[in-house]
């Protein structure tokens, strides 16, 4: 295992040498650590539930010790728009993690809807605001605000029946309800994933 973090770390760090044009990096997405009683993917199995600690904290070091200070670490996961899922969970725990020394400077969310039953505007600002919480609760002092991005958004209207008229409107009004949160949250970003379905 230890010969698999070193790897990975060095890695890590070849492409950032290679690709110095490149200024944001996704280092983890839809990390589900096993103390919450999740299934384990191979990092944490290999090289324990921190490991996602000490690979931000090598970026950070890496983006300090190489004068980067346009480098932007981000991490994401699915479906965490929503307060008490337990993506939202997972999300709120890797804050609390990472924002003990200011390691990640994105928190993606990906906005995977069901156009039957799409979320409010106000659950999803909730959300967003309550990373931003959670981030200034965690970090130190002076350290620079969290920045929310919605990095997948996407409407599905499989269970929305054919013989609905309306349910373009639907599908529209759900997409229109998540720039809003956008937008009350404070959010830069928002990245359409697939808005065919």
């Amino acid at each position: 295992p230890e010969q698999i973090g070193k790897i990975s770390l060095n890695y890590m760090k070849f492409l950032f040498n290679e690709f110095p044009e490149i200024n944001e990096w996704v280092l983890f997405g839809e990390y589900h650590p096993i103390s919450m009683g999740l299934h384990a993917d191979f990092w944490q199995s290999q090289l324990g539930e921190d490991w996602i600690v000490k690979v931000y904290s090598e970026a950070r070091n890496y983006q300090r010790d190489n004068g980067r200070n346009d480098m932007r670490l981000i991490y994401h996961d699915t479906e965490n728009h929503f307060i008490n899922d337990y993506t939202f969970k997972a999300t709120s725990w890797v804050i609390n993690k990472l924002g003990k020394d200011g390691l990640v400077d994105v928190i993606g969310m990906q906005v995977h809807e069901n156009g039957a039953f799409p979320k409010s505007t106000e659950q999803i600002t909730a959300a967003a605001n309550s990373y931003k919480a959670t981030w200034l609760q965690a970090s130190p002092k002076g350290t620079k605000p969290l920045e929310i991005r919605i990095m997948e958004s996407d409407v599905n209207m499989k269970d929305v029946p054919l013989s609905n008229k309306n349910r373009p409107l639907l599908q529209a009004e759900a997409f229109i309800n998540q720039l809003r949160a956008c937008i009350k949250a404070g959010c830069t970003t928002i990245g359409y994933f697939d808005a065919a379905k």
